[in-house]
């Protein structure tokens, strides 16, 4: 696959999770799950922003500024600092459409993560560069979908480990 059409693929990838953040700020009415989906819209459009202007830099042999491919969302760390405050403020029963979101938000994070790194791997110099970026960029995505379903659910894990563990 050219470099080109990898990130034609990219765009595809990031406007269908575009989307489905978007219409799952509709189908939610709780006001902190509509912020989770707002912020991960805005990034994911980000997304296709960069890849837009990358696919017409590609296109006219010019070269990528890779500092404009920035993401907005915090990291893994301080999402980790927040999340005891956090569980204090979640009501205790979260509506079934919230998690039913997350869970298929969780797959398409999964999925998109999944392309990049592979696209990664097969890919040289700056494209490489631009597609490790943006497979870190996807996989805080899944930590944070993951982190979010984890407190919906209530069930004992974050970040797929028991909390008991993580006590250790």
């Amino acid at each position: 696959m050219s470099s080109e059409e990898i990130f034609a693929t990219a765009i595809e990838y990031e406007k269908k999770i575009h989307k489905f953040y978007l219409d799952a700020m509709d189908i939610i009415d709780d006001v902190k799950g509509q912020s989770f989906f707002k912020e991960l819209a805005e990034d994911e459009l980000s997304h296709v922003t960069f890849l837009e202007y990358s696919l017409e830099q590609l296109k006219t042999n010019k070269e990528i500024d890779l500092d404009k491919l920035k993401s907005s969302l915090p990291s893994q760390e301080i999402v980790k600092n927040q999340i005891e405050k956090m569980k204090g403020e979640i009501p205790e029963r979260m509506l079934g459409d919230f998690k039913r979101i997350l869970r298929s938000a969780l797959m398409l994070e999964i999925k998109t993560s999944e392309f990049y790194k592979d696209a990664y791997e097969k890919s040289e110099g700056q494209i490489k560069a631009i597609l490790k970026k943006f497979y870190e960029i996807e996989k805080n995505h899944e930590n944070l979908v993951q982190v979010e379903l984890d407190l919906a659910i209530n069930n004992g894990y974050w970040l797929n480990y028991m909390e008991i563990d993580m006590e250790d």
